[in-house]
């Protein structure tokens, strides 16, 4: 993709932004960036290319500007763009001592059309609305899963080269898609009212960016302002899973990353996930991976 200048990083400083190329092909640019500043930063954007992005933002928060609208991207927060010739600019401010990070996908429309078939598409409801170019950005902005975070720690440390290594990373890709998806698509024939939808949704969400605490069911209830019983059976009908599950899932798929990637030990990722015990994360990560936490370091 070596005409595409959707961020022009020549307009930050070179010493202070670094990028990792994951994969480049005539089609595909995988790339993780890492930029360093002091200050706010100023991206100009202008595109002529017709191609999808799934973005991934791990730190710093961005607004962009382009046709009189404004998206915002916050820390650990994904979505996915369909750009299509259009000028802007990005604002992009640190929030913490860290860089400026994130990970972006940018696909052509032949390789759209390669790896996700029209009928895939055709499955997926409104978010076919991001291919046919009728918005631009897939809202509201969701969190990053753990789940998301393991398939791109597989992305970043794929073991191929080659063929091999571009069958790999594109099969990562559409399934990084997927959960991508899962995220955002609507709930269909549930038989609870709007209002009790919306408060089970915020409920997941709130899992999914405070999984690394202790969360009693009794107390998301309140949070969200439903009941117990509501909470329980709804989120089940919704999300064909029990709230416990859900929330063990978020907790052990993260410590998995962790012990892959940051080198902490055992009892260090235990404590950051919630489990004031480390035997009794240590039996919960051997039920739900089959292996002993041990056999991920």
């Amino acid at each position: 993709m070596n005409n595409i200048q959707y961020r022009k990083f020549e307009d930050i400083h070179q010493d202070s932004w670094s990028e990792n190329i994951i994969l480049s092909s005539r089609d595909i640019e995988v790339r993780w960036v890492d930029i360093n500043f002091d200050r706010g930063e100023k991206v100009k954007i202008h595109e002529k290319n017709n191609f999808m992005e799934l973005h991934f933002q791990f730190n710093g928060i961005s607004r962009t500007f382009f046709d009189n609208r404004e998206i915002i991207l916050s820390p650990n927060s994904q979505t996915i763009f369909h750009v299509m010739d259009f000028s802007g600019e990005h604002r992009l401010y640190k929030d913490n001592l860290n860089p400026f990070s994130f990970l972006e996908i940018k696909m052509r429309q032949d390789a759209v059309k390669r790896l996700f078939p029209k009928g895939m598409w055709n499955e997926l409801g409104s978010i076919q609305d991001i291919l046919l170019g009728k918005v631009a950005c897939i809202s509201p902005i969701r969190p990053i899963s753990p789940q998301m975070l393991s398939v791109i720690f597989d992305m970043c440390h794929n073991p191929f080269m080659g063929v091999l290594k571009k069958a790999y990373l594109e099969a990562k890709i559409v399934e990084l898609f997927l959960l991508q998806t899962k995220s955002h698509c609507p709930i269909q024939n549930i038989d609870l009212k709007r209002e009790e939808q919306d408060k089970i949704i915020a409920a997941r969400e709130y899992l999914d960016r405070n999984y690394q605490r202790k969360i009693r069911i009794v107390d998301l209830a309140m949070i969200v302002g439903t009941n117990q019983q509501t909470l329980k059976k709804g989120f089940k009908e919704m999300f064909h899973t029990t709230i416990f599950s859900y929330y063990n899932g978020l907790r052990m798929e993260k410590a998995k990353y962790l012990l892959m990637d940051s080198g902490k030990s055992i009892s260090e990722v235990s404590d950051e996930i919630g489990y004031t015990n480390p035997q009794h994360f240590t039996v919960a990560f051997k039920k739900k991976f089959g292996l002993l936490p041990k056999n991920f370091k």
